[in-house]
């Protein structure tokens, strides 16, 4: 099994090179092709893949988004400074993605 970020999803591509998961913790990134390309090299194949959901408040989503400066961002953003909506709980597919491989 692996998780890890898809260079291919959709916080991805709103938030640029502003993407939270853009950090030195990860050596590498990946997306579906490429992890298809390194399992068929080391010898597994993928049985399941899906994309990540996790559960988070509006204002800290909001904050994430803070950090891309596209219009996208800016206007979800804006529901994070409503009160009762800023604190609701939402989810979320975070630019995760899951494999699980078998050995061919």
């Amino acid at each position: 099994m692996i998780t890890t970020p898809n260079t291919y999803s959709f916080t991805n591509k709103i938030m640029g090179s502003k993407w939270p998961h853009y950090n030195s913790e990860h050596l590498f990134y990946f997306n579906l092709k490429s992890i298809k390309k390194i399992c068929s090299i080391a010898g597994f194949e993928i049985v399941y893949y899906s994309s990540l959901i996790k559960i988070m408040r509006l204002d800290y989503i909001c904050n994430q988004l803070n950090r891309s400066s596209n219009n996208i961002s800016k206007l979800i953003s804006l529901f994070g400074y409503i009160p009762i909506i800023g604190k609701m709980r939402f989810p979320i597919l975070t630019g995760d993605f899951i494999v699980i491989l078998k050995i061919l």
